[in-house]
């Protein structure tokens, strides 16, 4: 039996609009109450969207809500509806952002339930492009892409990935979390270290106990400017800062950054900055290092499906109050590969280079793989998976450490998982759990040690 909604004429518009409308749907008008079915009120409001009668749709879809929350058909002709009117002349430009985020939040709850919703997806993507929330165009626009669209579509959809990245300007971001870390001072899991004063001497015992982090919280954030100084050349400008921070506050740690300079584009795929970069680090034991050198970004989409980026730093670093200082230098390669719309592959590997200068004890070389996926489940759910494969390789031994003085060696393997549902936003934060693993292997005395720690944190999804 059909449930009815009553009274769901509410402006004289709106009767004309169902007036004009109830032959094709056969709906019987009163001059000042009207009974119809929900089916025949979502019918209407079909037709009036599909004939550009946007205001009078939304005034019956307002209603329809919460007599059929989360309905794909009422959400999508919301949606729809919205965006279409935000293009209305006589908008003030408040009243078109409300539009568009009232478009935004209706579409964006059906990707929550189910994310691959492609015309879904490609219309939160346009509702952001238009609210000139360009960061989070670019991101839907490019899964759109890896959904094998129509070539119309997709030369459409990199129409609007060039006017994002001509007309970008500011970028922000933020977050936060909650982390605490079942062996902060990385002690290793046998907690003793022998160690021979002096030749021929028997070795004494030294043992140590894992800290217990308790719950830190971790805060980060920046923002970046990009000042146009040509057709294709832009002067980026920005800066960073991180902050963790422990009840004890022994193990508390501070990082800043701030960068300038120029970013290249090259065709429509390619993307080349030249940065000038100085950083800080501090940490809660009173150790400070200083670094200032120049770091490389680039980055092009090889296709629809896979995109490449590579990153270049070379810092001259110092520690404050000590005489220790040397060259830094890292370099990484990053694939990103659509399986599907709703997975994602990432691989990175790359090589740090360490070198202090008197010091081969605190020199190194260290390889690293990282590889991760992605998969934003049917159920509204987004799950991810990684791991990561260091060999640090220092160039001098660690005497009375390392067995007959060779060389140190440490191998480290860090598992992580993380969950969270795009669903549930506060100010457009989504909640994310990410648990992490870590094991390394030494051949140095007090160089093993596991670790476990939980991050609670709140991510930018959408």
């Amino acid at each position: 039996m059909l449930r009815q909604l009553p009274h769901i004429l509410k402006t004289a518009g709106l009767a004309l609009g169902l007036l004009a409308m109830s032959t094709i749907c056969s709906v019987p008008v009163a001059q000042e109450r009207q009974e119809v079915t929900l089916d025949q009120a979502l019918a209407i409001s079909r037709e009036l969207v599909s004939n550009g009668n946007f205001f009078e749709a939304l005034e019956i879809l307002e209603v329809l809500q919460p007599e059929l929350p989360n309905n794909d058909s009422v959400q999508f002709l919301t949606g729809i509806a919205a965006l279409n009117a935000s293009h209305a002349e006589h908008l003030s430009l408040e009243e078109k952002r409300e539009l568009l985020q009232l478009a935004i939040r209706n579409f964006h709850s059906m990707l929550a339930r189910n994310p691959s919703l492609t015309r879904v997806r490609l219309e939160l993507a346009r509702s952001f492009f238009l609210n000139e929330q360009d960061i989070l165009a670019k991101r839907h626009f490019e899964t759109v892409l890896a959904s094998d669209v129509h070539p119309n579509v997709a030369a459409n959809i990199r129409r609007f990935l060039n006017v994002i990245e001509a007309r970008r300007r500011w970028t922000t971001h933020f977050g936060f979390a909650l982390a605490p870390d079942t062996n902060v001072n990385s002690v290793p899991e046998d907690r003793a270290i022998f160690i021979s004063l002096f030749p021929g001497a028997p070795p004494l015992r030294f043992e140590g106990e894992p800290t217990k982090s308790g719950v830190g919280i971790k805060v980060w954030g920046g923002g970046e400017y990009n000042f146009p100084i040509g057709e294709r050349t832009r002067l980026r400008v920005g800066t960073s800062l991180s902050r963790t921070e422990y009840p004890s506050h022994e193990f508390d740690s501070t990082s800043i950054e701030a960068y300038a300079g120029p970013k290249w584009r090259i065709g429509n795929s390619s993307d080349f900055s030249l940065l000038a970069s100085v950083r800080r680090q501090i940490s809660g034991g009173g150790t400070s290092y200083s670094y200032a050198g120049i770091r490389t970004e680039w980055s092009r989409r090889m296709s629809d499906k896979l995109s490449l980026s590579s990153n270049f730093s070379y810092y001259h670093k110092a520690a404050t109050g000590s005489s220790a200082k040397g060259p830094t230098k890292s370099i990484s390669l990053t694939a990103n590969y659509f399986i599907r719309p709703t997975m994602r592959l990432a691989l990175t590997v790359g090589e740090a280079d360490e070198r202090q200068l008197g010091s081969l004890r605190n020199s190194y070389k260290q390889p690293n793989a990282d590889l991760s996926f992605t998969y934003a489940t049917p159920l509204g759910v987004t799950m991810s998976i990684g791991a990561n494969y260091s060999k640090t390789n220092y160039k001098g031994p660690w005497i009375q450490f390392t067995p007959e003085d060779v060389p140190r060696k440490d191998e480290t393997v860090e598992y992580r998982a993380s969950i969270f549902r795009p669903g549930y936003t506060m100010a457009g934060f989504s909640p994310r759990l990410e648990y992490v693993y870590s094991r390394r292997e030494s051949n140095a005395q007090g160089g093993d040690f596991k670790r476990k720690r939980v991050e609670f944190s709140f991510v930018r999804q959408f």
